[in-house]
């Protein structure tokens, strides 16, 4: 790629700020070529440390990112944090490399020399990134499996592998999930992930998230919400097995976290939760589930189960920073 060549297509792109109201409009009106719960509006929960830009063309809107700011050294140092972003509408997929360093010297030239970046999977080659002196970072790219809800429901169980049919055969025989509505049963939920989470020794969604994601759906017209789901033992229905909850943003819904006891695992309510989750989402009209992201580090038993849906699998680059100083 000609950077002298890329400079001088870019000056056609005109990037502006805009407040959080004109964002939600645009994502709730227009098709992206990607789409990330992390760029969605709700997400961040302070808003003062937010900015949202509009990118545009010949007054066409290409695309829309989120950042946020942190401040160092007593707000001598500040980084912008560019997550998963920016969302590029399909149209201009194609120009997706020329938009995303258009934002780098918008973002360089207006908030912050240093630019903390980790790009959405459409970008899939980072030689552009090593040209425009961006530094990979030693982090492992994460990877995700996505299940196609457009598929009917017995297409989706016949494409699972057999361990997962197997287990959810029993989960269906010997359990039952259900969607949790009461905010007392939720804050308990949340409260015994966090213990599960502390027991594991990994650091849980914190519950203050959860709960402004839970209910921020009717503020952000259904632009992002949480719900929760729980199981129980047919033989026993007031003992609890296992919950999950599931983010919801426009037409996708992800995997956000889940546990169970070590009744349920005998039940397979994990399992259970998960095909009811997907279910659920689809009966509601969205179009794909995200399992959730995993990478080397991630424990054998937690891929293997994801991989169990055969969905499809999409990876991202990693992390980068950019020191924009020269």
């Amino acid at each position: 790629m000609n950077i002298k060549k890329l400079n001088k297509k870019n000056n056609k792109f005109i990037i502006e700020e805009i407040d959080i109201c004109e964002y939600k409009k645009i994502f709730q009106k227009l098709n992206f070529a990607n789409l990330s719960h992390i760029q969605t509006p709700g997400y961040y929960l302070n808003k003062n440390d937010s900015y949202y830009l509009k990118i545009s063309y010949k007054n066409i809107i290409c695309g829309i990112v989120s950042l946020t700011k942190r401040s160092f050294c007593l707000g001598l140092l500040k980084i912008i944090r560019m997550n998963d972003g920016p969302l590029i509408c399909e149209e201009f997929h194609k120009y997706k490399y020329l938009l995303l360093f258009a934002i780098f010297r918008f973002i360089k030239n207006k908030y912050a020399k240093i630019i903390s970046f980790s790009p959405p999977f459409i970008y899939k080659y980072d030689l552009p990134f090593k040209r425009f002196n961006f530094i990979k970072l030693r982090y492992y790219p994460s990877k995700t499996y996505i299940v196609d809800l457009l598929y009917p429901e017995q297409e989706l169980f016949r494409k699972l592998r057999g361990n997962w049919r197997n287990g959810l055969k029993k989960g269906l025989k010997l359990a039952k999930a259900k969607e949790i509505n009461d905010i007392r049963m939720i804050k308990n939920i949340l409260l015994e992930y966090s213990e599960y989470a502390n027991n594991l020794s990994f650091v849980p969604i914190s519950q203050e998230k959860c709960l402004s994601w839970l209910f921020n759906d009717l503020e952000n017209n259904g632009l992002l919400g949480l719900k929760i789901y729980q199981a129980y033992s047919l033989k026993d229905p007031e003992n609890n097995l296992g919950s999950i909850g599931v983010l919801l943003f426009k037409n996708k819904a992800l995997y956000l976290f889940g546990f169970t006891n070590e009744k349920g695992r005998k039940l397979q309510a994990n399992t259970l939760l998960l095909w009811h989750a997907i279910i659920d989402s689809k009966k509601n009209g969205l179009k794909e589930f995200d399992l959730g992201g995993f990478n080397k580090n991630t424990s054998n038993g937690i891929k293997k189960f994801k991989e169990g849906l055969n969905g499809r699998i999409i990876e991202t680059l990693g992390e980068y920073i950019y020191i924009g100083f020269c």
